[in-house]
């Protein structure tokens, strides 16, 4: 392969060159064939200022640009650099479209120049990678990238970017190029001639040894699994877990430092519950101490007693760092291997059965076409088959609803290439088995057994426990799901047409056709009805997404009859199309008993027969949701104010899980210990105990909270010059809430991190500051303004470092990866539930009908519980942090003593606000 290839990177003053953006500076890598023959760069004098947000980005002044060239001055060469050569970037139709209106505004020929984009090319190459941004694809391919979003450097590492990519296209195997190959049309990057020189090498020259762990099979190259399991067992004459423990600690103690009595204290607890069987609450602090600390009694444990220890956290990130990290570290310290496994859901796992078939199909869409290349490329590097591995876009995970494994076991020809049951084989045989909270509820809700026989855990992260065993036991219904499932069948149905004509005779699927488009043209109306019907209820609030608890025995109106008639009318169009489809079914069974089927034919008939069983679930969570009201239940809608008129989400819950849990789960379960650095509200565990269900199994409880090291980690400031809420009106308490950031970090280097207990206050105080912050240069990132995936929002702030994080205290306590380098953290109010909330509101219900006080009960507990793990989510990773409280009920209301108890504080100080920023400062 000898093709041109020019790298271009440009910084410009904006991101709109037909509103007057210009480059600043530009940079231009030319490949011959594998080689860098040649390398321009320049800064641009734009002929305008460059505003101070790029500035910050750059670094690029415009005293660094007042003496530079004009882009008239360098257009001769840079066209000439151009010629006959593929385009390529990173995100190349942000450069291609500048240097586009710039040539077009001084009359040269418009570029024709085929192109390459680099991020989409390394989603496919690098289907594993975290990020795709230029700086994460160098952090992951351990590229040196010293000076991001500078053009010649940027330029540079892109161009090695390529380089790679090419490199690992060059070495895959002829099956899976060739069905890349087949995707390339729908490509942003002309690739098509580049992947067959690939081929044809291919063709000239295979070698087996090279792909001697790659498994070929129906003309898809995958890795072989690995079934190893190590199976050592540990020798009892080596003595007392205490032996065992310090044995550890004396071969790791270069890499980790001797563990503080809390942690030994919690190891010996562990130990202790394992071994009497008993249940056991323990509150300490996050971090790898504390892993470790649990971790060791476990395996000591498992491989003395030859038990399995179920792991359980909620979040990916710990659960990959235990796996991935922690457990080698241990097995060095150890000198042994550990048989440690993760299982998931099941749909979590890639069918590849169902992944042929889709490869098959002519997707059109960008996101699918993009996610089957990435597809094909990871199988030739995963062993588990887990989504977890990928990073996938949105219309990428819409897809792998498509793909994933089922947990009812079926026929075909992919049967014994099961990463699904591969999975399920490797926990039976594992000393340490991996979970997450929802795998492990979703296996006691729904009767799946997998962890029957798993008798002792640990759950970690167990604040957030009992949420996951409520999501499980509820439902829901949305209507993009709905809608998309009815059009999948639709495409179902068109496939399926010219083969039922030749063996279904009478059935040909036209009614099926008709009565499907009507069922979607019924389900839009009746999710336009109910948008409206709430938003009618919700008109005097001014926000966005509005949550309405739906009570089916108190609803009225004509609207609400409305909605009935039609949700009616649609259970008969369901029940309609359910009897249509059981004749159908009859007939294919007689036509298997007299004539053999293709697998392909087969399996396309079960996924269009499988509809049956979601068609009966759906007619119960319709009848569920419109006709049936439970005090133990709430149900709420869910819309977007200002979204699509049928954008409705619909959910229902079980208001409490503590009987449940109790008879389903902790009475099933010999030792369950629950670790989290948020379970005591005033040094009590009692909350938690209720909550779970515990009381009657009288668990062992430890506190290991606040050691001395941990409470000269955070000083408290609460100014007492600041007005309560309801002495001003909000714009004005607002308007305070903005000076008083600006102020701060304005003052005080590092990252910031506000903390709100509502949104609207959020992007109120935001649109406050915004300018202000852009003119001093200060990045301000947070939920709704960088997006809505916290790990997403982290990433975009991580870099900068000065900047400041705006968030609800619910969004960053759902933050799982670690939040660096804070300096200051400011909570605008105690974080309370709105009492409008469905979820508070039936709880609230629900305590008073038994004459209980909701409040004590409930919302101040949640509160407490709230902002402790708000500060314990800061304090986990970083040192000397000052944390000022807007809010004067934490030390002026009748309730102060269950925050104030509750929180691990260096010293509280109450002065006027400028006086409590001089001490900040000092």
């Amino acid at each position: 392969m000898n093709n041109k290839f020019v790298v271009v990177d440009v910084e410009t003053t904006g991101n709109r060159p037909k509103n007057g953006d210009r480059i600043i500076q530009l940079a231009i890598i030319v490949i011959q064939g594998t080689k860098i023959v040649e390398q321009f760069s320049s800064f641009v004098n734009p002929q305008k200022e460059i505003p101070p947000f790029i500035e910050q980005l750059t670094g690029i002044s415009n005293e660094l640009v007042q003496n530079a060239p004009t882009f008239e001055e360098l257009a001769d060469h840079i066209y000439l650099l151009l010629n006959d050569g593929y385009f390529v970037a990173h995100n190349v139709f942000f450069d291609f479209h500048f240097l586009q209106e710039e040539f077009k505004r001084l009359h040269y020929p418009e570029l024709v120049n085929p192109i390459i984009d680099t991020v989409e090319l390394a989603r496919i190459v690098f289907p594993r990678a975290k990020g795709f941004k230029l700086k994460d694809l160098a952090e992951f391919l351990q590229i040196e990238h010293l000076n991001p979003h500078r053009a010649d450097h940027d330029a540079f590492v892109t161009a090695l970017l390529l380089q790679r990519i090419f490199n690992k296209l060059k070495f895959m195997p002829h099956e899976t190029l060739k069905a890349l190959n087949r995707l390339t049309p729908h490509f942003i990057s002309d690739v098509e001639e580049i992947l067959d020189a690939f081929i044809n090498e291919k063709m000239l020259k295979i070698s087996r040894i090279e792909y001697e762990d790659i498994i070929i099979h129906r003309q898809i190259a995958f890795k072989k699994m690995d079934w190893e399991i190590p199976s050592h067992t540990l020798p009892l004459e080596e003595g007392s877990f205490e032996t065992f423990y310090h044995t550890f600690y004396n071969n790791v103690h270069d890499a980790m430092n001797p563990l503080s009595f809390h942690y030994q204290m919690l190891a010996n607890k562990v130990l202790e519950a394992y071994e009497t069987n008993q249940h056991a609450l323990i509150e300490i602090n996050k971090g790898i101490e504390k892993t470790v600390s649990y971790l060791l009694p476990a395996i000591f444990f498992a491989l003395t007693q030859n038990k399995q220890i179920t792991v359980a956290t909620s979040s990916l990130y710990l659960m990959e760092q235990i796996k991935n990290e922690i457990v080698p570290f241990m097995e060095r310290g150890m000198k042994r291997r550990v048989a440690v496994s993760t299982l998931k859901g099941s749909r979590n796992y890639l069918c590849l059965n169902k992944f042929e078939r889709a490869l098959k199909e002519d997707d059109k869409n960008y996101d699918v076409v993009i996610t089957k290349a990435q597809i094909l490329v990871w199988l030739l590097e995963t062993e588990t088959g887990d989504v977890d591995e990928l990073n996938l876009s949105s219309g990428g995970i819409r897809f792998w609803d498509r793909i994933h494994a089922d947990a009812k076991h079926q026929r075909h020809p992919w049967r014994s290439f099961s990463y699904y049951d591969h999975a399920l084989n490797r926990a039976k045989r594992s000393h340490i088995v991996l979970t997450n909270h929802a795998m492990l509820m979703a296996d006691t809700c729904k009767g799946r057994k997998q962890f029957n026989e798993s008798h002792y855990l640990v759950i970690d992260e167990a604040h957030l426990f009992e949420r996951a065993c409520i999501q499980n036991t509820g439902r829901k219904l949305e209507y993009s799901s709905l809608i998309y499932r009815l059009q999948r069948l639709n495409e179902f149905i068109s496939k399926l047409k010219p083969i039922v004509l030749n063996h279904f005779e009478k059935h040909s699927l036209q009614n099926e056709e008709a009565m499907l488009r009507e069922m979607m043209e019924q389900l839009n109306e009746l999710f336009t009805l109910i948008h409206d019907y709430v938003k009618r209820k919700k008109k005097n609030e001014d926000m966005n997404i509005y949550r309405y608890r739906l009570q089916a025995v108190k609803e009225k109106g004509k609207r609400w009859t409305a909605i009935i008639e039609l949700v009616q009318k649609y259970q008969f169009l369901i029940n309609d199309f359910l009897q249509s489809m059981y004749k159908q079914h009859d007939v294919f069974e007689k036509i298997k008993e007299k004539q053999i089927l293709s697998d392909d034919l087969t399996a396309a008939f079960n996924d269009y027969f499988s509809y049956m069983e979601y068609f009966h679930e759906l007619q119960n969570d319709f009848h569920y949701f419109f006709f049936i009201s439970q005090h133990e239940i709430v149900t709420w809608i869910e819309i977007e104010a200002k979204g699509a008129k049928n954008a409705v989400k619909i959910f229902s819950q079980p208001i409490s899980v503590s009987s449940y849990l109790a008879d389903e789960f902790f009475s099933k379960k010999k030792s369950v210990i629950l670790i989290s650095n948020a379970l005591t509200v005033a040094g009590s565990f009692d909350y938690y105990m209720k909550r779970l269900g515990l009381q009657d199994f009288y668990p062992m409880t430890i506190q290991l909270l606040g050691s001395a090291r941990d409470k000269k980690r955070m000083k408290l400031l609460i100014p007492i010059d600041f007005p309560f809420i309801q002495e001003v009106d909000e714009d004005v308490y607002t308007s305070h809430v903005a000076t008083s950031i600006t102020h701060i970090v304005k003052r005080i280097n590092g990252k910031t991190v506000v903390l709100f207990s509502s949104f609207e206050m959020l992007k109120n105080t935001y649109e406050k500051i915004k300018d202000l912050m852009e003119q001093e240069g200060m990045f301000i990132f947070g939920q709704g303004i960088n997006g809505s995936s916290p790990q997403k929002v982290i990433k975009a702030f991580e870099p900068f470092e000065k900047g400041i994080f705006l968030s609800t205290t619910s969004f960053w306590n759902s933050i799982d990866i670690p939040m660096k380098e804070i300096k200051t953290m400011i909570v605008v109010r105690l974080p309370f539930s709105s009492p409008n909330d469905p979820i508070v509101s039936a709880n609230c219900d629900q305590l008073t009908r038994i004459g209980k006080n909701p409040f004590y009960e409930y919302s101040l507990p949640e509160a407490v519980i709230r902002l402790k793990q708000g500060i314990q989510q800061t304090l986990s990773f970083n040192e000397n942090v000052t944390m000022f409280v807007l809010d004067k009920r934490l030390t002026s209301s009748t309730y102060r003593k269950y925050f104030l108890s509750s929180l691990e504080v260096e010293a509280m100080i109450e002065k006027p606000f400028y006086d409590l920023l001089q001490i900040a400062l000092d």
